[in-house]
């Protein structure tokens, strides 16, 4: 009964500074959403690859190779990512000189012509002295596209050959005439052969949806700052009134964490519900949210709550708390990913940082929110429930 009671004075105490916390929990939201606002942008704000400008210089009246350049410009994997631009060659050189174009290319006379008798006159691809990575990405772009011509002309000479072994040169011009067709058709459907995928540094969600989880996990972890004034760190008069009353250390720290994730849920519902009138996006995430995944997100306020009073009750004091959980939650967080995505961290940092308990309520707030939250997640949560409690135990003996 005794425990019944205290439980439910500090849950009393903690309404009471809730008008201070939620101040302080907006100004943290505010700089937080600032962060991953520049750090999402930072990431994928530019494109990593700027289009190629491709200079063409053309055979004078040759209609032939322009259809042929207007078809090879008009690929979907061409298209996406290079400009022609038909100009002479004079002009051509001097644009490439300045930096106007990535690469030059200049089709030799009956260029279309060479390629079906066999000849097979090159094009002339001409790089700036300067040449960036667009112009490295164009060269293994006509690497690739010069294999498959080589990979078909020499399939057609074979062809021919053994025709003409077998005795049967008449079937050469027929035999031909199907092979280019039939290499053209791979060479110009050559998507079809592709799956596509999107690689991201952030796994299977978008940068918006990593960077909004792991502004929640920082805003629960840092959040323990402006609580400074709810933990009674280290009053020993106080923890041995409390003992008297037969209210141990264990209770007490419960009781304590309890209300602290009761703080965090009922500011975390304030900031959402506000959240939800000015950005669409996010009521529809919170209505997609399973009941598994409420729960799982419950769990991931419990074991933020318990590692804040775990830091306090350590600590001893308020101001070396505040300092331990600052230092040490952006640490923590920079090694979970959740300031730089882990993809781009070396791996000896990715191991450790995987061990961390950030890492785990990161992947548990994504699993929860996205309906994927299991066994392992509610194993992993438990833990480190378990252990912020027992250390959060054994700081208040410490200090009586």
């Amino acid at each position: 009964m005794a425990a019944f009671t205290y439980c439910r004075m500090e849950f009393k105490r903690a309404l009471r500074i809730f008008p201070t916390f939620i101040g302080g929990a907006v100004v943290l939201a505010l700089l937080l959403g600032t962060i991953a606002l520049l750090a999402g942008k930072v990431l994928y704000g530019e494109e990593a690859l700027e289009r190629i400008k491709a200079g063409v210089v053309l055979p004078a009246d040759d209609k032939v190779a322009k259809q042929a350049m207007d078809m090879l410009s008009s690929m979907d994997s061409v298209e996406s990512i290079c400009d022609f631009l038909y100009m002479d060659e004079e002009e051509g050189r001097k644009r490439l000189e300045e930096g106007e174009l990535s690469v030059l290319l200049i089709v030799p006379e009956n260029f279309i012509q060479g390629v079906m008798d066999g000849s097979n006159r090159p094009v002339r691809v001409v790089l700036s002295e300067n040449a960036g990575i667009e112009a490295r990405a164009f060269r293994e772009m006509a690497d690739a596209g010069s294999r498959t011509l080589s990979a078909a002309q020499a399939a057609i000479y074979g062809a021919d050959e053994w025709l003409s072994v077998s005795g049967r040169s008449g079937e050469i011009p027929q035999a031909e005439a199907d092979l280019n067709r039939f290499y053209l058709r791979y060479a110009l459907d050559r998507e079809i052969y592709f799956r596509e995928r999107t690689v991201s540094a952030v796994g299977d969600l978008t940068t918006g949806e990593h960077f909004a989880i792991c502004f929640l996990v920082m805003f629960l972890i840092l959040g323990g700052i402006p609580l400074s004034g709810y933990f009674c760190c280290g009053k020993r008069t106080f923890y041995q009134k409390l003992k008297a009353l037969g209210i141990g250390e264990g209770i007490g720290a419960a009781c304590e964490i309890l209300a602290v994730a009761f703080l965090y849920g009922l500011a975390v519902t304030v900031l959402t519900a506000a959240a939800s009138l000015a950005i669409p996006p996010v009521k529809e995430t919170v209505l997609r949210i399973s009941w598994s995944g409420f729960g799982g997100i419950l769990l991931v306020f419990l074991a933020a709550a318990a590692m804040i009073s775990a830091v306090y009750e350590l600590c001893g004091s308020r101001m070396s708390g505040m300092m331990a959980i600052f230092l040490g939650g952006m640490v923590m967080l920079f090694l979970s990913g959740g300031i730089l995505p882990s993809a781009f961290l070396p791996e000896s940092l990715r191991q450790v940082g995987g061990l961390l308990p950030g890492t785990c309520m990161i992947q548990g707030m994504e699993r929860a929110v996205y309906a994927q939250w299991g066994a392992a997640d509610t194993g992993r949560m438990a833990a480190v429930i378990f252990v912020s409690w027992v250390l959060a135990a054994s700081g208040r003996r410490l200090h009586e």
